[in-house]
Parts: structure tokens; sequence; C-alpha cells
């Protein structure tokens, strides 16, 4: 990941790897800087360097200003409107949402079961009801956003805490992810895409932005 006058490109490097084993077989070739290299052979040199360049890295330069454009226009936390509950759906994890004031948590496991999860004496009490009966949900969404390049390269993801009352947004986070560039896909080994735009800056250091904080800054546990 390189950034460059505020635009940040995503590589593992082997895309310049292969420029510079290239160019070397290139520069072999046409021997651009010898005594007797002509004009000509200077300027195809530089020319088929530039190719080169451009086939090992168009996806990657394309990305980085596609991404670095929606980041700079949706991408961060933004929160419109905080309100008080004692409970949520959308989460897991009672435990941790107990501690912060949640009397239970509600989702839908794989099966399409509506679950409330409650601690009672300091244990996990799982349960399946009917119906959801918070009031604020969290949701997300998937987009495959990609333009110039395959649609799976780039993909939006948009956490939102939502009014199921009227369907309001309360809050949303808004990140990217980015595949590798199709030369970085024959390095070997498991890849994690990079994760863009889900950060920011708190008394100087650098601080992950997640679901707990979009959360946290939307729905205060109600004083009991």
């Amino acid at each position: 990941m390189i950034t460059l006058f505020g635009t940040t490109y995503f590589t593992a490097g082997l895309a310049l790897i292969l420029f510079c084993f290239i160019s070397s077989i290139v520069l072999l070739i046409f021997r651009p800087f010898s005594a007797k290299a002509s004009r000509e052979r200077k300027r195809a040199f530089f020319i088929v360097e530039l190719v080169l360049f451009g086939l090992l890295h168009w996806d990657i330069i394309v990305a980085g200003h596609q991404v670095s454009k929606m980041c700079r226009e949706q991408g961060g936390m933004h929160i419109y409107k905080t309100v008080e509950a004692d409970s949520m759906a959308g989460l897991f994890g009672i435990k941790y949402w107990s501690e912060y004031g949640f009397s239970y948590v509600e989702d839908n496991d794989s099966r399409g079961n509506i679950i409330r999860r409650s601690m009672i004496n300091g244990e996990i009490v799982k349960e399946r009801v009917d119906k959801i009966t918070s009031q604020y949900i969290r949701i997300t969404k998937r987009e495959n956003v990609g333009r110039l390049v395959d649609k799976s390269f780039i993909i939006r993801i948009t956490h939102t805490v939502n009014d199921r009352a009227d369907g309001a947004i309360l809050g949303e986070l808004i990140y990217f992810t980015i595949d590798q560039g199709w030369a970085d896909h024959w390095l070997p080994g498991e890849y994690t895409p990079w994760k863009f735009c889900n950060k920011t800056t708190r008394n100087g250091s650098t601080v992950s932005l997640g679901i707990d904080e979009l959360v946290k800054n939307t729905v205060i546990p109600k004083k009991k």
C-alpha cells in the first residue's frame, strides 16, 4: 500500500518486481544508453517501459483513484442521531453488550430463527422468539462498486443503525475492501483484501472504526 499525493495505491509489490525484471531484459535488448544508441532507440525504450508499467499496474492505479475518491465523498463514520434503548437487534456477544448496558440483543441465526440473548445470574441465556422487539437494528450491506476494474475488485461495506419504526438511519460506517491487482494474484498463499477508510486519528493515534464504535455513538443504554 503506497500513498502518493493523497491517493492510496494497493499493491503487494509483485507488479513492481515484474516490471523491474522485464525492464532489465528490455534494457539488454535495446541498450539505449550505449555510446551507439540513437535517439529513436532511446525513445522506443521509454515507450516500451511506459506501456509495460501500465499493463502491470493499470488496475492498481484505477482502483486507487476510485477508492480514494469514494472514501473522501462517502467513507468513514457519520452519526446523525443518538437515542436511548435497553436492547438492540443485529448484535451478538451479549456478554460484551450486557456490560455496555443492554438488557438483551437479538439476531437471526442461519436458519432464519430470531434469537434473543440475555445475561441472567452471570450466564448467557439464549431463546428463540417470534419477532424482534428492539426498536433499533444494525444492518450490514455489501456492494460491488468497481467500475473500470473487475466488479469484485472493490467492495463497499456499509454498517448502519436503523430505527425499525420508520427506517431512519441514525448512523453509518462506510469503508471499502480492495482486492489485489492481476499481477499480485500470482503471489502464493492466502490473501486478505485491504480495508480502506475504516480508520480515524484520535489523540495522535490511528484508531480502527468498527460496529462497536458505531453502536456506541448512536444507541445509549437507558438509565436503570
